[in-house]
């Protein structure tokens, strides 16, 4: 029998939950009433035999346009005569839901609307409706070793939807972050791509291996598998995971309910097209709406709608927080769209992190108003629990092998990303309106031995000391840009990964222990040591970073990123061995660093020898004292702020900058 540990990463196997009942998957994952699923089940269906030949065959020749041939005619004739025999023996007026459901999908003049299989040879990435499928069957042909063939498209297909050159930040809650997208199996990567293709809750998968069958479920929090079984010895099993798919509704597929090809705020909504519509998943994103009920508003009658422009960024793993981001409109109570465009942002956080929503508002509320407007702001925010969601899982019984998550959505404004600033002077003013904008050392709260200990960059003093949050995940993708009045202010977003700090400034032990950052602009200690305490000084070399990563990929005149440059490729990197190595040297290699200054456009030199090289020269000295010491002396070594060289101070100092009076705008 085929294992589900031949068919996925290795890395993937934790989180799934083995020995599910074939019935209770029926009827928990895909709707089907019990009764029926039973009667289905236990019943010794007669497969034709000179067809079950034929793929017997084929699967052995491997020839593969034969076996998904003989495949498909196996599977037709077998929901043929389950929807003829049951509906001979049916008894009485009581209708049955999953039979009439199933009768109707049988109809249909297309069946395989209902489900895909993909060949080995073909491009499952053009040929499949991921938006759309119930669920997705792999017929693989039997191999020396019982593995599914690793898929060799990536596993999402052309260039990343994102708005980012540089890909997610890791968060070591999710422990397939990054491992799993390199080398993926086809099954999870067909499902990675139909659960982005859409804002889905949950996937299935079927794979087919000669006569053995395995089922399997995912959603963002964990897997669910079937025992393997032989569909020659076992036919009603099999007639049984065909039935599902074939009558599964829309909800029962794991399509949100909350992404609607209409809203209800349109007149178009009555009519009897829409209505129909509604029945099924949205046929594209852009365009489609995400309508959600307000419970305990003012007015918690009207929805919140929000029309789709476009996916900014797709998730990039199977399980964790897998954060989708859509620019959106907001549809306003009389139909009409707002000329204010809107980030939602959506995910699965683990459910003990605080709500981004109450992150920011916390902040606003401890910051004066000056500093609003380099915070990003709520305009709307809804969380769900599985339960509330009624996920399939929540009513099995199982052990608890998972980190409980909720799924989060957060709307704000849409801010231009960094590299659309324009103007090298518009990029200088936002990238230091976000180191600033937190904290200038004139607030009344910093006192001079603030200004020389533990902080180090004036932005994160004030939430360290008001706010009691460090950010944690400072990236290009998260330093944003506000054009108001005339002028360009920068913004730091995205706080979703901030941990609360305790009153000495120390992040608290229960969020200490989930390693966050963006690989690219991670501190050298944090790649090696993901469990080491996260400091301001961690944060501020991330900044040194993102500006570097700046100066060498955008080219501001035209408002767009570079690919990456070959002398930065090791930061991109997943072996944090290699990365803490290269950044090592960038750092204290006079010729390494001048090989990666040498990438510096032309129109960035000023930025280069203004602030990018002291800022070098200042870690640089910082860390260099330290490289002689032998063990004993690095355990005196004050690795907050390296003995007084990493302050808030010095950072200041290297880029020749005063931080601003705030209090006075």
């Amino acid at each position: 029998m085929i294992m589900t540990e031949s068919i996925l990463p290795g890395n993937l196997n934790t989180y799934f939950h083995r020995d599910i009942n074939i019935v209770d998957f029926a009827v928990k994952v895909w709707g089907l009433e019990r009764e029926f699923a039973l009667k289905v089940a236990d019943t010794d269906w007669n497969v034709d035999k000179f067809e079950m030949f034929k793929y017997k065959m084929a699967v052995k020749l491997r020839e593969e346009d034969e076996v998904h041939r003989t495949f498909r005619s196996l599977t037709d004739r077998l929901l043929d005569n389950i929807v003829d025999t049951y509906e001979t023996t049916h008894v009485g007026n009581q209708k049955c839901r999953s039979y009439e459901a199933l009768k109707s999908r049988m109809n249909q003049p297309d069946r395989l609307t209902f489900y895909k299989e993909s060949t080995l040879e073909s491009d499952p990435w053009t040929e499949l409706a991921w938006d759309s499928l119930n669920g997705h069957l792999d017929v693989v042909q039997e191999v020396e070793r019982p593995t599914v063939v690793v898929s060799s498209p990536p596993v999402l297909p052309g260039p990343l939807v994102s708005d980012s050159s540089t890909g997610r930040s890791l968060d070591s809650d999710s422990s397939d972050s990054l491992s799993e997208v390199s080398t993926p199996s086809r099954v999870s990567a067909h499902i990675l791509e139909s659960l982005a293709s859409t804002s889905r809750y949950y996937a299935v998968a079927i794979i087919v291996q000669g006569f053995s069958v395995t089922v399997l479920y995912f959603d963002r929090t964990l897997g669910l598998r079937v025992p393997t079984f032989n569909f020659k010895e076992e036919p009603g099993k099999f007639g049984l995971m065909m039935s599902g798919i074939y009558a599964c509704n829309m909800v029962h597929a794991g399509f949100d309910p909350h992404l609607r090809p209409w809203c209800s705020l349109l007149p178009q909504a009555t009519s009897p097209e829409a209505r129909t519509q509604l029945n099924g998943p949205v046929g594209k994103l852009s365009g489609s709406f995400f309508e959600f009920e307000c419970p305990g508003s003012a007015d918690d009658s009207t929805p919140a709608v929000f029309k789709i422009k476009r996916l900014v960024h797709k998730p990039h793993e199977l399980f964790g927080r897998a954060t989708a981001v859509y620019r959106v409109q907001k549809v306003m109570p009389d139909g009409k769209l707002s000329s204010e465009h809107y980030a939602l942002k959506m995910g699965w956080p683990l459910a003990i992190r605080t709500p981004e929503a109450k992150i920011i508002t916390d902040l606003r509320d401890r910051l004066p108003k000056s500093l609003h407007d380099h915070l990003p702001n709520v305009e709307f925010q809804r969380n769900f629990t599985p339960e509330e969601l009624k996920l399939p899982w929540t009513k099995l019984k199982l052990d608890e092998n998972r980190h409980p998550r909720v799924h989060r959505i957060l709307v704000s404004k849409y801010y231009d990303k960094l590299w659309e600033a324009g103007s090298v002077e518009d990029f200088k003013q936002a990238w230091l309106d976000c180191v600033e904008c937190e904290c200038p050392k004139s607030f009344p709260w910093i006192t001079e031995l603030d200004t020389n200990s533990a902080c180090f960059v004036p932005g994160h003093h004030a939430a360290w000391r008001k706010g009691k949050l460090l950010h944690r995940d400072l990236s290009e993708g998260n330093l944003m840009i506000l054009r108001k009045d005339g002028k360009v202010k920068g913004v730091l977003n995205d706080w979703d990964m901030a941990s609360p700090v305790d009153d000495n400034g120390l992040v608290i032990s229960s969020a200490a222990d989930h390693c966050t950052g963006t690989r690219p602009f991670m501190a050298m200690d944090l790649l090696l040591k993901p469990d080491a305490p996260h400091f301001y000084r961690h944060d501020a070399e991330s900044f040194i970073y993102v500006l570097l990563w700046a100066t060498i990929h955008y080219d501001i005149e035209n408002q767009r990123v570079m690919p990456p440059n070959r002398h930065l490729t090791p930061w991109l990197s997943d072996d944090d061995g290699a990365n803490h190595n290269h950044k090592n040297a960038f750092l204290l290699s006079d010729h390494t660093a001048k090989s990666i200054f040498d990438q510096v456009r032309p129109e960035f030199q000023g930025v280069l020898e203004e602030w990018t090289k002291p800022l070098h020269l200042m870690v640089k000295r910082a860390i260099a004292p330290t490289m002689a010491l032998t063990s004993a002396e690095k355990a005196a070594v004050d690795k907050v702020t390296y003995d007084g060289r990493f302050t808030f101070k010095t950072f200041m100092e290297a880029i020749g900058e005063e931080a601003q009076d705030w209090e006075s705008l």
